[in-house]
């Protein structure tokens, strides 16, 4: 992310390197931890390790002005675990990573614009 030219493509770097990770596997232990029964402690520093790994990207909305931020950013960091199930049934990670990405930047379009993907002729 910190290669990125400006906050929409930090924001596709996350998306991007949360995907790669998770196809690695690399997320795969955090949604059987979130339902362990940890103490709260153990709990509270999952959420607190998610929120921090999530900041660049609630930065980066912010600086793009996005209405509700918090709520489009936390939105688009969800995005990684519905590409992953997809690609989990099958779907290629190539066309999964590229739809979602036109997905991502259209939450980051500015209200009343019309963003357009290249393969939708725009």
């Amino acid at each position: 992310m910190a290669a990125a030219n400006g906050p929409v493509e930090r924001v596709e770097a996350f998306f991007g390197e949360n995907l790669r990770l998770g196809v690695e596997g690399a997320h795969r232990p955090a949604a059987p931890l979130m339902g362990a029964g940890l103490p709260p402690a153990c709990q509270e520093r999952l959420m607190g390790l998610h929120l921090e790994q999530v900041e660049p990207v609630r930065a980066a909305v912010r600086q793009l002005g996005a209405p509700e931020p918090a709520l489009t950013a936390d939105s688009i960091a969800g995005m990684p675990h519905t590409a992953l199930a997809a690609v989990d049934g099958g779907a290629p990670l190539a066309t999964v990573t590229e739809r979602t990405l036109v997905l991502v930047r259209r939450c980051l379009a500015p209200l009343g614009s019309m963003v357009h993907a290249p393969e939708e002729g725009h």
